[in-house]
């Protein structure tokens, strides 16, 4: 029988480069109290991998880090979202809006959730474009577990998109790794 290892947090990123091993690092030299999961990209992905980290692990709250697209805030700005909704393309039937408290004094955003890339007009009002938020939002939210949200701007949703994230990947993770060292969880 597997014994259930409890963590203080849970922290989950969708993808591997987005950490460059700098969180993992950052957790063991800072004694961080947490366990790490990469969940892939999209949403399916990120509500499966993230409620089986839940049931196994029982955190006291879940830290969503990585990146993501915006054309309000520039490349390499760290924000905290605070409400999450989905941006697909049947977003005018679903009504869901996740809200959270925030503990950060970074700037605030409105976090929008799909599996694909707005390239051109957004369906939503949002501040900030990814594709697992909502989904993370709302397990966490069914769970009645505290959710918070940190991402670093690579790119701004654009033709450059993939070029600009790509050439952002290190910086973000230097950006994210900074942000476990300061801030207390």
């Amino acid at each position: 029988m597997a014994t259930e290892q409890k963590s203080k947090m849970l922290i989950v990123m969708a993808l591997a480069p987005e950490s460059g091993g700098l969180i993992e690092k950052t957790l063991a030299e800072h004694n961080i109290e947490a366990h790490l999961i990469y969940t892939g990209v999209g949403l399916i992905s990120a509500a499966q991998k993230t409620t089986e980290a839940i049931f196994h692990h029982k955190p006291h709250r879940v830290l969503n880090l990585g990146t993501a697209g915006s054309r309000k805030f520039s490349q390499g700005t760290l924000v905290e979202c605070h409400e999450f909704i989905y941006r697909g393309d049947i977003s005018y039937i679903i009504k869901n809006k996740h809200n959270v408290e925030t503990f950060t004094d970074l700037p605030k955003a409105v976090c929008a959730s799909a599996d694909h890339v707005d390239l051109g007009p957004i369906k939503v009002e949002c501040d900030v474009m990814d594709m697992e938020a909502f989904a993370l939002a709302k397990v966490c939210e069914s769970y009645k577990i505290p959710f918070h949200k940190i991402k670093y701007i690579t790119d701004a949703s654009d033709a450059t998109m993939l070029q600009d994230w790509k050439e952002n990947l290190k910086h973000g993770a230097v950006a994210l790794s900074d942000f476990l060292k300061k801030v207390s969880l």
